[in-house]
């Protein structure tokens, strides 16, 4: 709910968030288009953009904090992400 500086660990700016969502449909779109799959591509996209989200989450608490470092956060930003996708995966 404060103003952050624009790259700062855990800010969320709109920038960032629309090159986020940007990436995450690009990387679904073609995973869509490559496997003939539209329902895996909105998949793909959709949690990469909540990777995204949790990359924020994660820095701002744990990264601010001195808890995890950046590859830390990465990593554990990139594991909410696949996790979410394993679980949803059998979903359609």
């Amino acid at each position: 709910g404060r103003r952050g500086q624009r790259g700062a660990d855990g800010t969320v700016s709109a920038e960032g968030t629309a090159y986020g969502a940007l990436a995450s449909i690009l990387i679904g779109a073609v995973c869509g288009a490559w496997l003939a799959d539209w329902w895996l591509a909105g998949l793909v996209a959709s949690c990469g953009l909540l990777g995204n989200f949790a990359d924020s989450l994660l820095g701002a608490f744990l990264q601010r904090s001195g808890w995890l470092n950046n590859h830390t956060v990465n990593f554990w930003s990139t594991a909410v992400a696949a996790g979410l996708a394993y679980l949803l995966w059998g979903i359609p």
